[in-house]
C-alpha cells in the first residue's frame, strides 16, 4: 500500500477554539491542558505525529544522517499541523519532497521484500545447487591431488633414471680411459720392440768394437724376449760383425731366431693395437650414447619439475574453489536461517508506511 500524499491531506473539522492565524509559517501553539483532548482526537494531528516519528526513524532512511532526519521530521510536522488551505506554497513544496522521500523509501523496501521472499522460496533448491557445486569442486580437488601425486612420482622416477644414467656415463668414461691406457700401452710396447729391432738390425755387419759396446745395453733386452736363450744372445757379439758367408750354422740360427722373435713381437703388438683401437672406439661410442642419454634424462627431470610446479599451482586453485564453494554454502545457510525473520521485519516496516 502506497503512503498517502501528505501534501493532499485536507483539514478535519475541529472545535473552534483556535485563535486566528497571523502568519502562514506559524505552527500552532502548544495545546493547553484543556485543549489536549481536542488535539488528541484530531486525526490530522495524530497523523502528523506518526509522520514525524516515522521520518525520525533511521530504519526508513538508513543512509540519511540522524540530524537531517530530525530537521526534516520537525519541518514536515510544522507543515502538516497547518490546515491544508492555510499552508504556504513552500509548505506544500516541503510536503511534496517528504512524499517523494517516503515513496522512494517504500519502493526500496518493496523491492527488498520481493528479493527476500524470492530468496526464501528458492533457498532449498539453491542450497542443493551449492551442495552440488561444492561436491564438484571437491571431486576436482581430489583428481588434481592424484595428478600432483603422480607428477611427484614421475619426477622421482626421472631423478632415479638420471642417477642411473650418470652412473652409466661415469662407468663408460672409465672404460674409455682404460681402453685408451691399454692402447697407449700396446703402442709403447710396439715402439719399444721396434727400437730393439732397429738397434739389432743396425748392428748387422758393424765393426766389432761397435757391436761389443751396443750389446752391453741391447743384450739384456734381447734376453728378456720369450723363447730366447742367453747363449744365443751371447754369440751375437761375435757373429754380428761377420759377413753372412762367414757365420756358422749356430750363429746363423741364432740370428734368424732373434729376428723372427722380434718380428713376431712386432706383429703381436700391431694386432694388440688394432684390438685396443677397436675397443677404444666401441667404448667411446658407448660413452657418447651415455652422455646423450644423460642430457635427455636431465631434460626429462626438468620437464617433470615444471609439470609438478604447474600441477601444484592448479591444486591451490582447486583448494581455493573448494573453500569458496564451502563459504558460499555456509553463507547461504546463514541467510536462509535469517530469511523468514527478514521477511516479517520488512512486512512490519511496510505496514507502518500504510499507517502514514
Amino acid at each position: 500500500m502506497a503512503p498517502k500524499k501528505l501534501s493532499a491531506q485536507k483539514s478535519v473539522e475541529v472545535p473552534p477554539a483556535k485563535k486566528p492565524r497571523t502568519e502562514a509559517f506559524q505552527a500552532p501553539a502548544a495545546p493547553t491542558p484543556a485543549a489536549a483532548p481536542v488535539v488528541a482526537s484530531n486525526p490530522r494531528i495524530q497523523q502528523s505525529v506518526k509522520v514525524k516519528i516515522a521520518l525520525k526513524n533511521p530504519k526508513f532512511f538508513p543512509e540519511v544522517p540522524q540530524s537531517v532526519l530530525e530537521t526534516s521530521a520537525n519541518m514536515a510536522y510544522d507543515c502538516l499541523v497547518v490546515e491544508h488551505d492555510a499552508r504556504h506554497i513552500m509548505q506544500h513544496k516541503m510536503l511534496e519532497v517528504v512524499d517523494e522521500a517516503l515513496s522512494t523509501s517504500k519502493k526500496s523496501f518493496d523491492d527488498a521484500l520481493k528479493v527476500a521472499v524470492e530468496f526464501v522460496e528458492t533457498a532449498e533448491p539453491k542450497k542443493q545447487e551449492l551442495i552440488k557445486v561444492e561436491a564438484a569442486m571437491q571431486a576436482a580437488l581430489d583428481a588434481k591431488q592424484a595428478e600432483v601425486a603422480k607428477a611427484k612420482e614421475d619426477g622421482k622416477e626421472a631423478a632415479e633414471q638420471l642417477k642411473k644414467g650418470e652412473d652409466a656415463a661415469r662407468d663408460a668414461a672409465a672404460a674409455v680411459m682404460t681402453a685408451k691406457q691399454a692402447k697407449d700401452a700396446a703402442e709403447a710396447e710396439e715402439s719399444k720392440t721396434k727400437k730393439v729391432l732397429d738397434e739389432f738390425a743396425a748392428l748387422d755387419g758393424a765393426a766389432s768394437d761397435a757391436v761389443q759396446a751396443a750389446m752391453v745395453a741391447l743384450g739384456p733386452k734381447l734376453k728378456a724376449l720369450p723363447r730366447i736363450e742367453g747363449a744365443q744372445v751371447d754369440i751375437l757379439s761375435t757373429c754380428l760383425c761377420k759377413p753372412d758367408a762367414e757365420r756358422s750354422n749356430l750363429e746363423s740360427s741364432a740370428m734368424m731366431l732373434i729376428e723372427g722373435c722380434l718380428s713376431r713381437h712386432m706383429r703381436g703388438h700391431g694386432q694388440a693395437i688394432v684390438q685396443c683401437d677397436g675397443a677404444l672406439k666401441e667404448k667411446e661410442a658407448v660413452k657418447a650414447a651415455s652422455d646423450e642419454q644423460v642430457e635427455k634424462l636431465k631434460e626429462q627431470v626438468a620437464l617433470c619439475g615444471e609439470k609438478l610446479k604447474s600441477e601444484e599451482a592448479a591444486l591451490e586453485v582447486c583448494r581455493q574453489k573448494v573453500s569458496d564453494a564451502a563459504a558460499d554454502l555456509k553463507e547461504h545457510e546463514k541467510q536462509t536461517a535469517l530469511g523468514d525473520s527478514k521477511v516479517e521485519a520488512m512486512k512490519a516496516l511496510l505496514a507502518q508506511f500504510g499507517e502514514m
